[in-house]
């Protein structure tokens, strides 16, 4: 199987497996240094473990719409905070991966004029924003007569069989000097050279692709992108890093965003200091057609 990017056939084995399958490992392109799962699932694998919510259901943890609407709050807080300083009331939104619809929602109060596209039967039936949610994969197909001002994918495009194709499809949904704009989890999250137990848990099934910073800007530049502007995000607090290093497990009941008042200096120091290195967790690009 190539690469992803460059389409290089050389690659090295950096994971023999990942956390929630034993018939997938991570490779490395060695010409590009692009990170991906082998093999890379079908779409009637990807279509199936959708439908059925596996990403969720494989943490064997039971959480109702409004523990999960809670626990991704600060999430959509932030984005809605990016997103609302550069929208206006007439500006046409598609959010890729809308999930159960909790960003839309919190979007309604800034701008009325949104779409979300969900491939999972179970999120787009219980999706609550109230918003036309429409169902096909914009991987594969493309829908006629739309186009839009802004194009989100908020942790979707990790997921992409294959991402120049998609990159290219955005853009013929975009209007001319539209936006697109993608979080991803980031492959150069400093974690990830230290610590076993994080480094195990960060690969999963559903992530075929990794990107690094590089490697994200020059897909965007050869799909034909523009002022192309990153900004780090580390999502998670010093008290998980702590947790990782003493428990070496996941905090999967409640994950640490933020830690106790009299200690959020260093929290704030901490996480300022991975997201200017591009070391953080999470990467967050926008780019105008």
């Amino acid at each position: 199987m190539p690469c992803n990017i460059c389409k290089s056939k050389k690659r090295i084995i950096i994971e023999k497996s990942v956390r929630d399958s034993k018939k997938h490992k991570i490779v490395r392109c060695q010409k590009c240094l692009h990170v991906q799962i082998s093999p890379i699932p079908s779409l009637k694998d990807n279509k199936q473990f959708y439908d059925d919510n596996s990403q969720i259901r494989k943490l064997n943890i039971e959480l109702n719409l409004k523990e999960l609407k809670n626990r991704t709050r600060k999430d959509t807080e932030r984005r809605v905070r990016l997103l609302k300083k550069i929208i206006n009331k007439k500006s046409k939104i598609l959010e890729i991966g809308s999930g159960y619809g909790f960003f839309l929602n919190s979007l309604k109060e800034y701008n009325k004029n949104l779409t979300g596209v969900e491939i999972s039967a179970e999120r787009r039936n219980k999706n609550i924003s109230g918003l036309k949610i429409l169902n096909y994969n914009i991987e594969e197909e493309i829908p006629r007569g739309v186009d839009y001002d802004f194009i989100l994918m908020f942790h979707v495009f990790e997921h992409s069989r294959y991402p120049k194709k998609m990159l290219r499809n955005v853009g013929k949904l975009l209007k001319k000097n539209g936006y697109i704009i993608i979080e991803v989890p980031n492959v150069n999250d400093f974690q990830l050279g230290f610590n076993d137990p994080y480094r195990k848990w960060f690969w999963q099934k559903a992530h075929v692709n990794y990107f690094s910073k590089d490697i994200l800007e020059k897909l965007l530049k050869d799909a034909g992108f523009k002022n192309i502007e990153f900004m780090g995000v580390q999502r998670y607090s010093i008290q998980n890093m702590f947790n990782w290093m003493i428990n070496q497990k996941p905090e999967l009941d409640s994950p640490s965003l933020t830690t106790n008042k009299d200690i959020q200096w260093i929290d704030k120091y901490y996480k300022n200091r991975l997201e200017k290195k591009f070391l953080c967790d999470t990467l967050v690009v926008k780019a105008k057609k």
